[in-house]
């Protein structure tokens, strides 16, 4: 037994009604919903008016039979997408409004899934997320095309990969056959591979990191991860790619055509934390010192109670594409009202990345520091091992809008002056970011951190690696670009 259920559109204040049909009242003073089931009801009437806001061919229909009939395709396009091909719609004037009379239909389903190969001949295994029995929805149907794309992509060694869908539809028995089928194109390799447009990069660099090289299988996914890979060293502005087909020997020339940013930065900014007092930050880096994505950075700061700089160079692809070694050395200085303290340190450190969002570092470090405290001035000579991992959630590493990050660092330390001084301190914390829907959509930011230190007394550890009970409050840090070449 069919159901039917109506929609009513109000052209003016008046409204019509559907007798032995429950009334649904929307969101929109304009619109009246009547109907059973509720749960397609709800969607049509959900998507009509997302239409009559976001459709501009509907906004300009001033005449209102001229839109009820625009409306009524509307919501055949609708019933199809949700698997209801057999639907019928009928748009009846009632006084001043229009109420469309629908009646769904049985849902369609799918008879069976095939994929056709030119020549009948599979060139790659791919895998087809849909299944006889299953609604003949057109959100699940495109989903799988779109996969199905990504998977010819990838395995396949055509030139020109494409995937369209044919469904046939059989109204006596209420299924369809869905069929995709691959366009024809000639399986090719690569030639000549070129990089144009570098001017301090070096080029042996560049192709290290395009994972690709003469004689693979020409794959469009691994073309399309080169270009990205190449745009993740930070180096380039940006970067296309151009393809020649020579038919006579099924190769294809590979063109990278890249534009480089400027590689040297000058920055400065104004700070305040109730800690430090106000003061000054001073910044200098190059990110490709020795042509081969090198940086070299200087960080400072000049506050009322700490003064330091820190300077770092970093070698990325370090032994693999997903490692890196950063050599550092610093010198700090810090007046509180707890200590006084001078640290001169340097160290290493070696990270790797496991996944996009797991890494970890191991590295060695070397703190020759004076601390006055109490009076009493001690000297140390500090080795420590620091080992971290950290699991990133956040959709941004430098300006996060959203996500979580957390991170566990373990230093177990060695006092070189003093061999009986060793401990080992230990520190996890977290940060989360949210976005406010609303106004300005500003970010909300919180950190939470919790450490201990075993081993030693707290009056044998020095006062500047304890953990103290100090609540700085950071008012804002503003930092610019002045020069950047």
């Amino acid at each position: 037994m069919s159901i039917r259920f109506c929609f009513v559109f109000a052209a003016l204040a008046g409204l019509a009604s559907c007798s032995n049909i429950t009334q649904f009242v929307p969101a929109s003073p304009q619109t009246l919903v009547l109907g059973e089931p509720q749960g397609l009801v709800n969607a049509l009437h959900s998507e009509l008016l997302k239409q009559r806001q976001n459709n501009t061919r509907l906004q300009r229909y001033s005449d209102i039979a001229k839109r009820a009939h625009y409306e009524k395709q509307l919501l055949i396009e609708m019933l199809r997408a949700r698997g209801h091909y057999g639907a019928d719609v009928r748009a009846i004037r009632r006084d001043k409004a229009y109420v469309y009379m629908v009646e769904p239909g049985p849902l369609y389903r799918i008879r069976k899934v095939t994929i056709d190969w030119p020549d009948d001949n599979p060139l790659s295994p791919l895998t087809v997320q849909l299944r006889a029995g299953q609604a003949l929805e057109a959100l699940p149907v495109l989903r799988a095309k779109k996969r199905l794309q990504s998977q010819l992509n990838a395995t396949s060694c055509l030139y020109l990969p494409s995937i369209r869908s044919d469904i046939r539809v059989f109204h006596d028995i209420k299924k369809a056959d869905v069929h995709f089928i691959v366009e024809k194109s000639p399986q090719v390799y690569l030639g000549n591979i070129h990089v144009l447009g570098l001017e301090k990069v070096a080029v042996d660099y560049v192709k290290e990191q395009l994972m690709v090289t003469t004689g693979d299988c020409y794959k469009r996914e691994a073309i399309d991860q080169a270009r990205l890979t190449l745009l993740q060293t930070g180096l380039f502005a940006s970067i296309t790619t151009d393809t020649q087909l020579h038919p006579d020997t099924s190769a294809v020339d590979l063109t990278f055509q890249a534009s480089e940013r400027p590689h040297r930065t000058l920055s400065a900014g104004l700070v305040f934390q109730s800690d430090q007092g106000g003061g000054v930050t001073l910044g200098w880096e190059h990110r490709n010192l020795l042509s081969r994505a090198q940086k070299l950075e200087f960080d400072s700061v000049i506050a009322e109670n700490a003064q330091g700089i820190d300077s770092s160079f970093t070698i990325p692809h370090f032994g693999a594409n997903n490692q890196q070694l950063r050599l550092f050395a610093e010198i700090e200085r810090e007046n509180t009202d707890a200590f006084k303290s001078q640290v001169n340190s340097i160290g290493s450190e070696f990270r790797r990345h496991f996944n996009p969002r797991l890494e970890a570092s191991v590295g060695v470090r070397m703190d020759f520091s004076q601390v006055e405290e109490l009076g009493a001035e001690e000297n140390y000579s500090l080795a420590s091992l620091p080992l971290s991992i950290q699991y990133d959630r956040r959709n941004d590493e430098l300006d996060p809008t959203r996500g979580w990050v957390a991170t566990a660092i373990a230093s177990p330390f060695k006092d070189n002056t003093q061999e009986n001084i060793s401990f080992l301190k230990s520190t996890l914390a977290a940060s989360a970011y949210i976005t406010l829907d609303r106004g300005f959509r500003p970010t909300l930011a919180g950190r939470i951190a919790i450490g201990s230190i075993s081993g030693e007394d707290r009056e044998d550890v020095p006062a500047n690696v304890r953990f103290l009970s100090v609540v700085a409050v950071q008012f804002a840090v503003t930092a610019f670009k002045v020069w950047d070449r």
